[in-house]
């Protein structure tokens, strides 16, 4: 029969009394204050064992039992020998907890570098197109409603600008699920986007600041490889993985929102939007390269964009190598890459498609 020293506190109050507790057939016994108390063993909870700290013992009564005594308590519940030294050892030698901590951190980097955008890609491809019409439809019209207005581009024009696009490839084989929408942008100015329904919104202000309709057809071909690629329902799935996983390492979900710890997550989330433009950019050269088109369209078509929103926000583009190293710097914290950078990509798929 093993003995030990503790203290016990009845959980209700913070007051603790001296016991001496018995081990008797695998159930721990003891008195106090003329009452006596017999709990199996495999009902309690021990708690680890950290240097030669005290340990704690959950009762099922709600009470709590404290000793120092490891030896009897390691006996007492069965603690395997090999894995109470290993235990030891990580705790006593800084080495263990730093090859821990790395090792650690190994796996939970590779797992939102490449797990979360694995897992959250397959997601993507099980959503039914019925739920992507009912949200795409509700996103729109909230738009519609706060942002857009009727369109000012002649119906002439829109009828030429519709025609390529339906002859897009993509729009061809699926020409049930596109549908392309002229609006005034108003506060979005000159824009085009897709919705994960395949309905794509041109405004105004980029239609009437194009070169050309073929200009407006490489934009068109970028925002249907958004479309093709599914790039908005990975984004979500890939923004609620980044969640649960931030969730669990911090163990407060009110916490992610916070300055320390949503910063990372916000830089993550960015990256992926950057990681999607590139992907329907590279989409967009492949469709014109398919119809005998210069990738320069593109190129063109994304400097026009930035003299639009340089010249909209009052701003002059700065080509120094300074302010261009301190841009680059500030990528990070876009949603789109930097045009240079865009359309040095662009160049770069062009010349290896070459023969």
């Amino acid at each position: 029969m093993a003995q030990f020293q503790a203290y016990y506190s009845d959980g209700q109050s913070a007051q603790e009394r001296s016991v001496d507790v018995r081990v008797v057939d695998g159930h721990l016994v003891f008195n106090c204050e003329q009452q006596q108390f017999c709990h199996d063993v495999k009902s309690c909870i021990l708690s680890p064992k950290i240097g030669t700290t005290p340990q704690f013992i959950q009762l099922p009564c709600g009470g709590l039992l404290t000793s120092s005594e490891h030896s009897v308590l390691k006996q007492a519940f069965n603690k395997t020998p090999f894995v109470d030294s290993v235990s030891d050892r990580l705790e006593k030698h800084w080495r263990f907890a730093l090859l821990s901590v790395i090792f650690s951190l190994f796996i939970v980097v590779n797992f939102v570098k490449y797990g979360i955008p694995y897992f959250a890609d397959q997601a993507a491809t099980l959503v039914s197109s019925q739920i992507l019409d009912d949200a795409s439809h509700a996103s729109l019209q909230l738009l519609k409603d706060d942002l857009l207005t009727d369109s000012e581009i002649t119906l002439e024009r829109q009828q030429q600008i519709a025609e390529l696009f339906y002859q897009l490839p993509a729009v061809e084989a699926h020409s049930n699920s596109y549908r392309l929408h002229f609006y005034k942008g108003n506060e979005l100015k000159a824009n085009a986007f897709a919705l994960p329904s395949g309905d794509i919104v041109l405004t105004d202000e980029l239609v009437t600041n194009m070169p050309s309709n073929m200009h407006i057809l490489a934009i068109l071909a970028h925002e249907v490889g958004h479309v093709e690629q599914k790039h908005g329902l990975r984004n979500f799935f890939r923004q609620a993985g980044l969640f649960i996983v931030f969730s669990v390492l911090l163990g407060d979900i009110g916490d992610i929102s916070g300055s320390l710890t949503g910063l990372p997550m916000a830089l993550l989330q960015l990256d992926f939007s950057r990681e999607f433009e590139y992907e329907a950019d590279q989409y967009s050269v492949e469709v014109l390269q398919a119809r005998d088109l210069s990738p320069k369209l593109l190129i063109e078509s994304f400097q026009r964009l930035e003299e639009i929103h340089l010249h909209d926000e009052g701003t002059h583009e700065q080509t120094d190598s300074k302010s261009a190293h301190s841009a680059n710097a500030l990528e990070i914290f876009m949603t789109h890459p930097l045009t240079e950078n865009r359309i040095k990509n662009i160049e770069r798929l062009a010349a290896e498609s070459q023969p």
